[in-house]
């Protein structure tokens, strides 16, 4: 149950009941990762998604700290999405227990429930709008817009 509340916290799942959070859980698995053991690779193709449930991690791109991360934030979500490759590297800062969701068995569930695929498409949807509004509002400072049309 415990893992449940700490999906039911994720931005993907936010639409999703008990019952359907708990299918969700049911494919997840335990990974630990030691101090400076490499979670994702910036570069490598997709794969499953991380939820930090003790610990941090760093975000580094092309060697550049871009972000530390903690209990309940996602690791991997866009390349665990579009299957494209990691856009990032995200390596563990001290003994840390994530969640992870194999994104072969997480197909698999949306391919067999239509009400939780429908949910978590339309939460992922709203997340990257969001990202683009937020995106072009940082790139207006600089008098360059991401989206030319009107919308």
């Amino acid at each position: 149950m415990e893992d449940i509340v700490i999906l039911k916290k994720l931005e993907f799942f936010r639409g999703l009941n008990t019952l359907e959070l708990a299918k969700i859980n049911a494919i997840t698995h335990r990974a630990i990762f030691l101090p400076d053991e490499i979670v994702v690779k910036e570069g490598t193709r997709g794969g499953p998604m991380y939820i930090i449930k003790k610990g941090s991690v760093a975000v580094s791109k092309e060697g550049n700290i871009l972000a530390r991360l903690g209990a309940g934030d996602p690791i991997g979500e866009i390349a665990f999405i579009d299957k494209g490759p990691r856009s990032a590297t995200v390596k563990a800062e001290e003994d840390t227990v994530l969640i992870e969701i194999p994104d072969d068995a997480f197909d698999e569930v949306l391919a067999r429930n239509k009400d939780i695929a429908y949910k978590v498409y339309q939460a992922v949807t709203s997340i990257l709008c969001e990202r683009l509004r937020d995106a072009n509002e940082l790139l207006k400072k600089e008098n360059v817009l991401l989206l030319t049309s009107a919308g």
